[in-house]
């Protein structure tokens, strides 16, 4: 596992806010693995809470931890999140600098990268920020990451919190 904190609001690195002043709000995947993926859309509850992108070269967000003011009552403009998500070993940028990949691995992450963005496109995320660093490996397999600059087309919920986007984000 690895933790990523995404901070909004410089407010959170100064005295001027009190650990009383935050309040939290989880979101949890328990079962990854039985999450409801795109081609289902809703189980028959009608609970999109467990609507979660689940590909191979889909970085897996487990948890997403929401950080609000504490008189913020909408809980609609968060001053930050803390991501726990698959740890991976290095990435892409790093990877192609030392030059440790010979054409067949870099052909194999190609093919990776182009179907990962096609399955996030097929589920309603046009993911934007498409650096090399934003590509994570774990071995030879690569993970999209970083999903602060997406188009979000579907309006899930979920997709929301676990970190995908903030809500009212459309770039």
């Amino acid at each position: 596992m690895a933790v990523r904190v995404q901070i909004f609001d410089p407010i959170l690195f100064t005295k001027k806010l009190g650990a009383d002043q935050i309040k939290f709000k989880t979101h949890l995947i328990f079962d990854f693995e039985t999450a409801i993926d795109y081609k289902i859309g809703k189980d028959e509850k009608n609970n999109e809470d467990f609507v979660v992108p689940i590909h191979e070269n889909v970085i897996r967000h487990y948890v997403n931890v929401e950080l609000y003011d504490s008189g913020e009552m909408n809980e609609e403009d968060c001053l930050g999140w803390i991501t726990i998500m698959e740890k991976c070993e290095s990435n892409l940028r790093e990877k192609l600098k030392k030059d440790e990949l010979d054409l067949k691995k870099r052909k194999k992450i190609a093919r990776g990268i182009q179907s990962g963005l096609k399955y996030l496109e097929k589920i309603g995320i046009k993911h934007k920020d498409r650096k090399l660093a934003n590509y994570l490996l774990i071995g030879d397999v690569v993970k999209i990451c970083d999903f602060g600059l997406v188009w979000e087309s579907s309006g899930r919920k979920s997709y929301r919190n676990l970190g995908i986007y903030k809500k009212g984000e459309k770039i």
